[in-house]
């Protein structure tokens, strides 16, 4: 099997413009064979080829995907490439297409994709020569403007690159109906015929034969969707590229459950009206929902005490208290942070919200740490310029985001310490976010630190990202999964919340 020639084209690496030795490199490539796929069970279907080029960027792993997803496409069906997040995915299938065309077995494809990835498609399209095949129809539809790609990739034919909500919106325009109301139902029977007796199997309490039913389901299922299923995980996946003694993607990857206790003030503020809590807009709502009742004096006096209040809880509004009795998170991250940034370490902090984020911006700055920033307020151009930067190593060690944003697309392999301030009910949410750095390129052993708060809701969203992780196991992978808690501890967590904050 012929080996890489350079580094994998990862999702979203960023490239350089070809310079005039790439170009020559690339004309001698091009007089290379192709590489070949004949269609299987003599469909007389055309064969497969792939410009040497291309086929030379791949390694092993996206080459064994090449040829699945050919394999798809001989048997009429579709599939899910399920390989962990970092494993270059859009590449495989970037490739994939580029051969379609090449061997003039297709004439235009749709490429639907989270509008924050739009740019990661266009990058790696570009990459195996599909650029000048893509019609942009994810803008506005201003003067017919993505009306417009519509047709142009209806009548010349290429890739029509778009995002789920104008699918959704345009479907009719695109291709008929795609949604038929038997899905609904087959959700239905797929739930009572394979997950609940997963489910039922899987509980820590359950009895022989339940376990014995849902082990013998969970092999069903994983037989049935085999041929349309793909999953390798970076663990297993060896790249070969001779470089190095060690063939393995990745350097060791270690995830450790920090568990924090809420201060003082932040068990009070949950059980009370504490004047810390007090905001001036408040006491401003305060003062008018009394209007009226009282007397001139009596108003004037209940005036005074609002804004005491006020003034109580915000000295100075542009000052953010760090110290251990606000908040565990924050006091834990600077603690953290004076160690890595001593040890040279680069980091990613993500949180879900903008507002926490605020919050951790405050802290740091009091601190004197320099850091970049992206969230849902960060213009598209402005992100990658943020990224070129951090991963080059110019300025910041520390790098904020929220995960809706930062979560997706983004390759940052120079940090290999990542901060996860609060869970996600969805637990591949904050895989997301950990993939920006355990990914192929990644040279360091990566340490991920997941943030939880005792006696809080982030309890039982800890425990539902366990047992979400072991259903997704269960129907991935062979091996018998472990049983983490009966369905008695599950109705037993918020109960179970509330005595912590009692015995606090």
């Amino acid at each position: 099997m012929d080996e890489p020639t350079e580094d994998c084209r990862d999702e979203d690496d960023d490239r350089d413009t070809y310079s005039a030795d790439q170009e020559e490199e690339m004309d001698e490539e091009e007089e290379l064979p192709d590489f070949e796929m004949e269609a299987a069970g003599g469909s007389g279907m055309a064969p497969y080829k792939l410009p040497a080029r291309i086929f030379n960027k791949l390694y092993p792993h996206q080459l064994e995907g090449l040829r699945w997803l050919w394999s798809l496409n001989c048997m009429g069906t579709g599939g899910i490439l399920g390989d962990d997040m970092g494993l270059g995915k859009t590449m495989q299938v970037s490739a994939f297409l580029a051969g379609l065309f090449h061997s003039s077995l297709i004439r235009r494809v749709l490429v639907v994709a989270p509008k924050t990835l739009l740019t990661v498609w266009i990058k790696e399209l570009s990459v195996v020569g599909l650029r000048h095949m893509i019609s942009d129809y994810s803008g506005s539809n201003k003067n017919d403007a993505r009306d417009f790609e519509l047709r142009n990739a209806f009548k010349e034919g290429g890739i029509l690159l778009t995002t789920y909500n104008i699918v959704r919106i345009n479907y009719k325009k695109i291709r008929g109906d795609f949604y038929n109301d038997a899905d609904d139902e087959e959700e239905g029977r797929f739930r009572q015929k394979y997950e609940l007796p997963i489910i039922r199997g899987n509980d820590k309490t359950a009895s022989n034969r339940a376990k014995h039913i849902g082990s013998n389901v969970r092999k069903k299922l994983i037989e049935r969707m085999k041929p349309y299923f793909l999953r390798r995980k970076k663990s297993e996946v060896s790249l070969e590229t001779g470089l190095t003694d060690n063939k393995w993607l990745r350097k060791k990857k270690n995830e450790l459950i920090i568990w924090l206790q809420l201060t003082d003030l932040q068990v009070l503020k949950k059980i009370c009206d504490h004047p810390q809590i007090v905001t001036e807009r408040a006491a401003e709502n305060i003062l008018e929902g009394m209007d009226g009742m009282l007397n001139i004096q009596e108003m004037e006096m209940a005036e005074k005490m609002a804004m005491n209040l006020a003034d109580m809880a915000h000295d100075d509004d542009d000052v953010v208290e760090v110290g251990p009795e606000v908040s565990c998170k924050l006091f834990f991250i600077l603690a953290l942070l004076r160690n890595l940034l001593e040890e040279g370490h680069y980091v990613l902090i993500f949180s879900q919200t903008r507002i926490m984020l605020n919050l951790i911006q405050e802290a740091i700055l009091i601190e004197g740490y320099s850091f970049l920033r992206m969230d849902g307020n960060t213009e598209v151009s402005e992100r990658e310029r943020m990224v070129k930067d951090f991963q080059e190593g110019l300025g910041a060690q520390i790098f904020l985001l929220t995960t809706k944003v930062g979560g997706l697309g983004l390759t940052l392999t120079k940090a290999a310490r990542v901060i996860v301030v609060d869970p996600d009910w969805n637990p591949s949410t904050d895989d997301q976010s950990v993939a920006r750095v355990d990914r192929i390129g990644q040279t360091k052993d990566v340490i991920v630190y997941r943030l939880m708060t005792s006696g809080t809701v982030e309890e039982k969203i800890y425990k539902s990202q366990v047992l979400k992780g072991a259903l997704f196991r269960a129907a991935t992978e062979k091996n018998e999964q472990t049983r983490y808690f009966s369905q008695s501890v599950l109705v037993m967590i918020p109960l179970l919340v509330i005595a912590c904050w009692i015995s606090y």
